[in-house]
């Protein structure tokens, strides 16, 4: 079978909400995927990382995802830096 669109343009509509699936209401990680992809759509035509940056502060759990990255290596940051 053949598509018009190639599949990764078809994601990319469907995750910035142009294209929906036929189905009655939207499970919330969907309505959350499609506000987030509208940000991200937004800050990229404003094209500032400022515009970025607020974007995934808004949706992401930056401390959460920075403590991970770290790993075993927060503990063996000085004290000043732990929070930060």
């Amino acid at each position: 079978m053949s598509f018009p669109i190639s599949r990764r343009a078809f994601l990319s509509l469907l995750a910035a909400g142009v294209v929906t699936p036929a189905v009655g209401a939207e499970h919330p990680s969907i309505v959350f995927m499609r506000q987030f992809a509208r940000d991200m759509l937004k800050a990229h035509r404003q094209g500032t990382a400022s515009s970025f940056k607020a974007a995934i502060q808004r949706h992401a759990d930056v401390n959460n995802i920075g403590d991970y990255s770290l790993g075993q290596y927060k503990a063996k940051l000085p004290k000043g830096q732990r929070q930060r």
